[in-house]
């Protein structure tokens, strides 16, 4: 995954020219930490250094981060509808205040 932060506020923008690039899978807008993340493939580090690269070079660009996902611990069905059931109990007690 690719965390990519701005200068300026044109996230669509570079949204749009990032998911053109060569390995990328996905490109998400992001709230909190980095601005965009993309997920992409690549066959080896110098794909990784070029593709770094190659965003760090479009404008108003601030950095590049990569990260690597290593083990995905799933959450359990039953956590994941509790979660859910949970949410929308409270959301419609609010709902009708």
């Amino acid at each position: 995954m690719l965390h990519i932060y701005l200068r300026d506020g044109n996230l669509k923008q570079r949204a749009e020219t990032i998911s053109k690039l060569d390995g990328i899978l996905s490109v998400s807008i992001h709230v909190g930490n980095s601005d965009i993340v993309a997920e992409f493939v690549y066959d080896n580090s110098e794909c990784l250094v070029d593709i770094i690269s190659e965003i760090k070079h479009m404008h108003d660009i601030e950095k590049v981060l990569w990260s690597e996902e290593i083990y995905n611990v799933p959450a359990s069905k039953e956590n994941i509808l509790k979660s859910f059931k949970k949410y929308w109990t409270e959301n419609n007690k609010n709902s009708n205040i």
